[in-house]
C-alpha cells in the first residue's frame, strides 16, 4: 500500500492540511496562555479556530478513508467512527453558519436594524 502512488498523494495531501492548521492552533492556545489582548477580535479568532480545525480533520479523515476503502463505515469500525465524529463537529457550537456571523459581525459590525 505504502509503494501506491495514488496512496502516497492521498497521505501526502492529508499531512499537509494538517500540518498547516498546527502553527494556527499553536498560536492562539499560547495567545490564550499569555493573556494576548485580541479584545473584540478574540470570539472570532477562537470560532476560526474551531471551524478551520473542523475542516481540516474532515479532509484528513475523508482521505484516509479514501485509502482505507468501504470496510472503514463498518459498524465498529475506529475510522469509521472518527468520519462520523468529524462531520457532528460541523454542527456542534459554534455551527459553520454561527461562526461566519460572529467573524462578519467582528470585521463589518453588527447588521443595522431596520427603522
Amino acid at each position: 500500500l505504502a509503494a501506491d502512488p495514488g496512496v502516497r498523494h492521498l497521505v501526502a495531501e492529508a499531512a499537509l492540511a494538517q500540518d498547516a492548521l498546527l502553527p494556527q492552533l499553536v498560536a492562539l492556545a499560547d495567545d490564550v496562555d499569555r493573556a494576548v489582548d485580541h479584545g473584540d477580535r478574540w470570539a472570532s479568532l477562537l470560532v476560526g479556530a474551531k471551524v478551520r480545525a473542523t475542516r481540516t480533520a474532515g479532509e484528513v479523515v475523508r482521505r484516509a478513508v479514501e485509502v482505507a476503502g468501504g470496510g472503514s463505515f463498518r459498524t465498529g469500525d475506529e475510522l469509521g467512527r472518527l468520519y462520523r465524529d468529524v462531520l457532528a463537529g460541523g454542527f456542534h457550537p459554534s455551527s459553520d453558519r454561527q461562526a461566519a456571523e460572529t467573524i462578519a459581525t467582528t470585521l463589518l459590525g453588527p447588521v443595522p436594524r431596520a427603522s
